[in-house]
């Protein structure tokens, strides 16, 4: 789990809503090791802030970013062991607002998403995107998180919100080591 180091900071990370931030200015985070009981948390590739941003390690940030680049941005945080934050600036109008169970403030805006019905139109193969709506999520395609399973990266789950296919993985859950391991690519000659 990784944490601002200033708490107004959470603040500006609530606020990517997919514009490419342009005069960024790295944020300190902190890593919290324990949970809190005191007990060692494990190690992930990908720290948990929130379901609107993803934090990766700088190995998994090394090996995503050709698959990912395209979709957003990766921006540098401070602290952490070469935390990256990928801002997300692939906005996709795909909700089927109709068809899915939509939560609403008296205003009219989306309070919450309860049940997804995206166009698949709309989607596309897009591997990771956001809505256009408030601080929504980031929403991953079943190819790309294959991709990160694939990839042997640890300490991240998934959860299925929508799929159109008939009997699909409802959950991936990647979970955390117990130490770092170091990845190495090599090949014989």
């Amino acid at each position: 789990m990784a944490l601002p180091k200033v708490l107004e900071d959470n603040y500006v990370l609530s606020d990517l809503r997919g514009q490419r931030q342009l005069h960024w200015i790295p944020i300190g985070m902190h890593l919290l090791t324990e949970d809190d009981e005191g007990a060692p948390r494990g190690y992930s590739d990908f720290p948990w802030y929130g379901s609107h941003v993803l934090i990766l390690r700088s190995d998994a940030a090394n090996s995503l970013r050709e698959t990912m680049g395209p979709y957003g941005e990766f921006l540098p945080l401070k602290g952490g062991d070469g935390l990256e934050l990928f801002n997300a600036t692939t906005v996709l109008d795909a909700l089927d607002e109709n068809r899915s169970e939509i939560m609403r403030f008296d205003d009219g805006d989306i309070l919450n998403i309860e049940r997804y019905e995206f166009r698949r139109q709309a989607v596309g193969n897009c591997p990771i995107f956001k809505l256009p709506y408030r601080a929504s999520n980031l929403y991953m395609q079943a190819g790309f998180i294959d991709q990160i399973k694939d990839m042997e990266f640890c300490g991240i789950g998934f959860r299925l919100v929508w799929s159109d296919e008939i009997d699909p993985v409802r959950e991936v859950t990647l979970p955390p080591r117990h130490r770092p391991v170091r990845k190495r690519r090599w090949w014989w000659r």
